[in-house]
């Protein structure tokens, strides 16, 4: 029998909606404090794995396991951030996170809120901490979900485009505020999967990236990233390498179409 491995491992992993098929064939293993980007164009079954990893759906066919023990169900110890900053709006940023640490952690109010603060310290919203949702940007209810999934002490974070909504300005921001807070130290990083669709902002952020090609969704690239430390952004995308893994990304995908129409010509031919 195969030993399962510690982070997240996916098996032969199947799922179909309403008969169509959404992602085939997926093998993948997400090792302890790795930060992944899941790359793919819309269709390509990015948000349905994430759902897998998190919890939130069963596969038709495979498994997914975190730790060695096979998901069955959502858990505190994977958090996960939507792109739609899903705080409450009828509560304060303040309330919003303490709650989520009252029903994790079984801590008393006057702690949860200590520990409340501290999460929304952390990510710079401590002038902001008795404001509702609807008082506040995009960017800074984005800080507030990342606050609240993080202070529940998850050791994986599950992003599904989490900065897909902001201007170019809040992005930025948010992108170095969640690689200084998932990538942590060695003793105390955070396994990340992050979800997206721009191939700059998975190079920019990953430790490595996974490409899935589209209908059904299947890994196509399996990259693992090795750059230089980031001094000015500007500077770093100008980096030899990187400029050569956005290119192999980019052939990747144009491969994928070529071999889809190829094979839908052979279908028309056949009939």
């Amino acid at each position: 029998m195969t030993q399962i491995q510690s982070g997240f491992e996916a098996t032969n992993l199947v799922f179909s909606y309403d008969g169509k098929p959404i992602l085939k064939d997926i093998n993948l293993k997400i090792k302890p404090g790795e930060f992944v980007c899941l790359l793919g164009e819309s269709g390509s079954g990015k948000t349905t794995l994430l759902n897998l990893l998190a919890g939130l759906t069963k596969p038709n066919e495979g498994h997914v396991y975190w730790n060695g023990k096979e998901i069955e169900k959502p858990s505190s110890e994977r958090s996960v951030v939507f792109q739609d900053y899903t705080l409450f709006p009828w509560l304060t940023l303040l309330q919003n996170v303490s709650l989520a640490i009252k029903k994790t952690k079984k801590v008393k109010g006057s702690f949860a809120k200590h520990l409340a603060e501290e999460y929304l310290n952390l990510v710079g919203l401590s002038g902001s901490l008795h404001k509702y949702p609807f008082e506040l940007s995009g960017g800074m209810r984005q800080r507030g979900a990342i606050a609240r999934a993080l202070s529940v002490g998850a050791d994986a974070l599950l992003l599904d485009e989490p900065f897909g909504a902001l201007d170019p300005v809040n992005r930025a921001s948010l992108q170095d505020l969640v690689l200084e807070l998932c990538r942590g130290s060695k003793d105390r990083a955070i396994t990340t999967l992050f979800v997206t669709h721009d191939i700059r902002e998975a190079v920019y952020l990953g430790s490595r990236i996974i490409v899935l090609g589209s209908t059904p969704g299947r890994i196509i690239a399996d990259i693992p990233l090795d750059f230089p430390v980031k001094k000015s952004r500007s500077e770093w995308f100008r980096n030899e390498k990187v400029q050569k893994t956005i290119v192999e990304i980019e052939e990747a995908y144009h491969k994928d179409i070529l071999e889809k129409l190829g094979h839908t010509v052979q279908e028309g031919a056949s009939i």
